[in-house]
Parts: structure tokens; C-alpha cells; sequence
């Protein structure tokens, strides 16, 4: 009798787990259920760029609702989990269906550090309208909405996601300004030297880097 496996999580992570399970024909032990938070397929979130350039999420996804449909895998798409039981071997989602599992696998990958500015979020607690996570499809489709009128926009963070945001909105006309908290940009990736050789690319692409700096609040009315 095949065990029911609940892989949480439906990003590229999920996705390399699905393939390895299937390479060593394990879905003949275990009936496949993905749950995934965003309403899109696995896609390839190193590309997120495309989406902010005018790209469709068609061009960056890896798997498509025939891909899990044809291997007998279960996708949620859209489904968020809420609460997990392990005495019951239960998943509660956000809408109040429960799904049972006996082997669950947690594949949610990692989410945006919103650091709290001053005057960041409205008086519900979402963000000011600007302002913008850069981390899931979604997010992308409202910056580039946000974009198409803007005339300028500030870039917090020069890790690699922020500098394929900042390449990708400057490449729409926008002025764009990365602001960075280290000394050097992608600080975690690259030395000083290499810092300085990437910043000096950077601004040649047309963008204005401000490094050892600290965003203290946004400024703007709700």
C-alpha cells in the first residue's frame, strides 16, 4: 500500500525533490501531494527578472500543471497551509480543508527580509503603497505595473536578487538607486576588489550605487 507524501512548498527546492523521487521510481511507494502557496507552478526564481522586464511566467516555469497531472502527482496550487498535526498525521490549510499525510516533507524555501523602517507599513499593516518585496511572480507583475508610470526607484539591498531587480527596472527607463548596507555590493559573494570591479559595471549599466549606508523610513503619505 503506497504511503502518502505531502511535500510543503512548490519552489525549486520542491521541485528537485519531486525529480529525484522520480528518478528512483519512489512513486510506486508514495502518492504525491505538492502544496503550494503561489497560484504558479514551480518556476525558476532566479529568473525572476524576466517578469519585471515584460516577460510572462510561461518563460521561467520548469514544471506545468500537465507535468505533475501526467506523473500521478497531486499539485495545490494556491493552497496555503496553516497548521500541522503530527499526532493525527493532518494538514489544515488556510481555507479549512484538512489533507492527511504520513510522511511530510517541509520544501517552503526562504522569504523577504522586511526590515521595519519608519512610516514602512500603512496603519493595517501592509505595505505603503511603492513599496515592494521582490520574491515571488506576484510581486514582480505589481512592480512592473508600479514602474511603467515611475520615474525613479530605490533598490534595497545589493545582493544578487536586488541587482537583477535594479538591472531589470533600469532596463524599463527607470532611475534606478541601489542602496546597500555593506561596504561592497553581493559582499557575501564576492571580496572588496571584486566588489569594486562590479560596482564600477554597475554604474557604467546606467545605475547610482550608494554603499555603507542605512535606509531609516519611508517617506510619503498613506
Amino acid at each position: 500500500m503506497k504511503k502518502r507524501l505531502a511535500i510543503l512548498g512548490n519552489g525549486m527546492a520542491a521541485g528537485r525533490l519531486v525529480d529525484e523521487l522520480l528518478r528512483r521510481n519512489d512513486g510506486k511507494h508514495f502518492d504525491i501531494a505538492i502544496y503550494g502557496e503561489e497560484l504558479q507552478p514551480c518556476y525558476n526564481r532566479i529568473l525572476l527578472g524576466r517578469i519585471l522586464t515584460g516577460g510572462t511566467v510561461d518563460e521561467i516555469t520548469i514544471k506545468t500543471d500537465d507535468w505533475y497531472a501526467t506523473r500521478g502527482i497531486k499539485l495545490h496550487a494556491g493552497m496555503k497551509i496553516a497548521a500541522m498535526n503530527a499526532g493525527t498525521k493532518t494538514l489544515t490549510a488556510d481555507d479549512g480543508t484538512e489533507h492527511a499525510f504520513d510522511t511530510a516533507v517541509w520544501a517552503t524555501g526562504s522569504r523577504a527580509v522586511v526590515p521595519e523602517l519608519e512610516n514602512l507599513r500603512t496603519a493595517s499593516g501592509s505595505l505603503m503603497p511603492g513599496v515592494f518585496v521582490f520574491r515571488t511572480v506576484e510581486d514582480c507583475e505589481r512592480i512592473r505595473d508600479a514602474a511603467m508610470p515611475a520615474s525613479s526607484a530605490v533598490v534595497l539591498g545589493g545582493g544578487l536578487l536586488g541587482l537583477e531587480a535594479a538591472k531589470a527596472l533600469c532596463d524599463r527607463g527607470v532611475h534606478v538607486t541601489i542602496v546597500q548596507q555593506a561596504e561592497t555590493l553581493m559582499n557575501m559573494q564576492v571580496d572588496r576588489s571584486g566588489g569594486a570591479y562590479l560596482r564600477a559595471a554597475v554604474e557604467r549599466a546606467g545605475m547610482f550605487v550608494r554603499t555603507g549606508v542605512y535606509a531609516d523610513a519611508v517617506v510619503g503619505a498613506e
